[in-house]
C-alpha cells in the first residue's frame, strides 16, 4: 500500500473559534450598536478586532496542523500548533472508526470520523476529526478493509 496523507476539513477552523465565539461577538454588536446610535466607534474595536484575528489566526493553523497518514500496517495522526502530538496506531489496535454527519456537516460536505482503541479513556473518542466525506470514506475502507461504509446523517428523529 502507498503511504496516503489526509488532512482535516476546513470546518475544523469553526471548531477552533466557537468556544470563543460569544465573547467575540458581544463586544463587535455593542459597537455596531454605538455606531447606530451615535455615529462613532471608540478605540476599543481595534483591540476587539485584534482579539478576533488572533483567535481566527490560531483556528486556521490548528486546522492546517492536523494530519493523518495511512501506511501498511498504522495509522498516523499528528495534530497541534505549539504542542504537538502524533500518535501511531496498528491497525489491529483500532477498535473501532464510526463517521457521523450532522446537519452542519451536510451543509459543507464533512463527517466527523472518530477513532477509537481499547486504550482510549472510556466514552471518549481517542480522535474525532473532520474531513471530508470522499477522505473520510478512503480512510475507513484503508483502516477497515470494507467497501461497506454507512455514515449516519442527521435525522429529525
Amino acid at each position: 500500500m502507498i503511504k496516503t496523507v489526509f488532512s482535516a476539513h476546513p470546518i475544523t477552523i469553526w471548531r477552533g473559534v466557537k468556544r470563543y465565539f460569544f465573547i467575540l461577538i458581544i463586544p463587535l454588536l455593542r459597537a455596531l450598536v454605538q455606531y447606530l446610535m451615535y455615529g462613532s466607534i471608540d478605540g476599543l474595536l481595534a483591540v476587539e478586532m485584534v482579539a478576533v484575528g488572533f483567535v481566527l489566526i490560531i483556528a486556521v493553523f490548528g486546522w492546517k496542523s492536523i494530519k493523518i497518514t495511512a501506511s501498511n500496517n498504522f495509522l498516523t495522526v499528528e495534530q497541534g500548533i505549539l504542542i504537538k502530538s502524533c500518535a501511531k496506531i496498528n491497525y489491529e489496535k483500532i477498535s473501532s472508526v464510526s463517521l457521523r454527519q450532522g446537519l452542519f456537516d451536510f451543509l459543507f460536505g464533512s463527517v466527523s470520523c472518530a477513532i477509537n482503541t481499547e486504550a482510549g479513556r472510556p466514552k471518549r473518542n481517542d480522535f474525532d476529526i473532520k474531513m471530508s466525506i470522499c477522505d473520510a470514506r478512503m480512510l475507513y475502507n484503508l483502516v477497515c478493509n470494507t467497501e461497506n461504509m454507512q455514515i449516519v446523517r442527521f435525522s429529525t428523529l
